[in-house]
């Protein structure tokens, strides 16, 4: 509910998932890229979500979706954008409209390091926590995925090899736990999922 009521602030763009800045901070956690790369590619990849944004290119219009424009307080100005110029024309109306790029990600908070370094004063990161017993209801449905090879075509999150195994990037630190826990005990892969989230997110708040 937070994310469309967010969007409907002034100047605030319609709700957009950003997996790819979710994909370069698990690079950047599981020291596959170097930090000043992660920040160039997370500066990138949001000016490139607000241009495009900007000109209806890549916005959503699936009414069921939550990130559809018929749910942002005013779908009609991403009509309107769609007959609008494009390209060059861009950029002119993002400096006189000043509008704020509202993404929604994932457990982002305790691997978002590069997120404050690269877009530092520009960004506020507001961490939404569910409570644990409904986190738990929830991922006994995905853990059965996650156990099982990572084979949901619709798991889109950054997975590494461990010992011939696939596992997520969060079981850093955890992978022989990950990997040999009965595929049966979905409860259990579940409470540890939240246990290694809640550490690394606090780690990075105190650290802030």
């Amino acid at each position: 509910m937070f994310s469309p009521i967010f969007s409907s602030l002034d100047r605030m763009e319609l709700l957009t998932y950003s997996y790819e800045i979710e994909q370069i901070c698990a690079l950047y956690y599981l020291n596959k890229i170097s930090l000043d790369a992660a920040e160039v590619m997370i500066k990138s990849s949001t000016d490139l979500q607000l241009y495009n944004i900007m000109q209806s290119r890549h916005v959503n219009f699936r009414p069921s979706d939550l990130s559809s424009v018929w749910h942002d307080s005013n779908p009609w100005r991403y009509i309107i954008r769609l007959f609008q110029k494009g390209d060059q024309a861009v950029p002119e109306r993002i400096a006189k409209e000043r509008p704020i790029l509202a993404l929604t990600t994932h457990q982002l908070l305790g691997y978002s390091k590069p997120v404050f370094s690269g877009l530092e004063e520009k960004v506020t990161f507001i961490d939404i926590v569910r409570h644990p017993l409904y986190m738990i209801k929830q991922l006994k449905i995905s853990c059965a995925d996650l156990l099982t090879d990572n084979q949901n075509p619709r798991l889109f999150e950054m997975q590494y090899s461990h010992n011939d195994k696939t596992v997520s990037y969060y079981a850093k630190n955890w992978e022989e736990l990950w990997c040999s826990m009965d595929k049966s005990n979905t409860i259990g892969l579940a409470i540890h999922y939240i246990d290694q989230l809640t550490r690394v997110r606090n780690n990075i708040k105190k650290k802030l």
